[in-house]
């Protein structure tokens, strides 16, 4: 028998994702991310080297928002905290 409506068959799966899980590769990705991206305080102590005063330029308060220091214990327990915050029911 041929379906007229193919969105009648499609059955979605569900995929659960432990927080263990979570927090390993939490781990990983953000050693990695610290890395690779430069340090916004690096860059603004290179910046003040060179003799500049005042406020840094907006492409060092860009960086400093996305890689402000390295990865450390704060970042890793709001990655564990965050998935098991969905257990919570209102």
């Amino acid at each position: 028998m041929i379906c007229a409506d193919p969105c009648s068959q499609f059955k979605p799966t569900l995929i659960t994702i432990q927080g263990t899980f979570i927090v390993i590769i939490a781990y990983f990705l953000g050693n990695a991310w610290a890395n690779f991206l430069p340090r916004g305080d690096r860059l603004e102590a290179k910046w003040r080297a060179k003799g500049n005063q005042g406020t840094p330029p907006r492409w060092i308060k860009v960086v400093s928002f996305f890689n402000h220091r390295p990865f450390n214990l704060k970042e890793h327990s709001i990655c564990k905290s965050r998935p098991s915050l969905k257990d919570f029911k209102t």
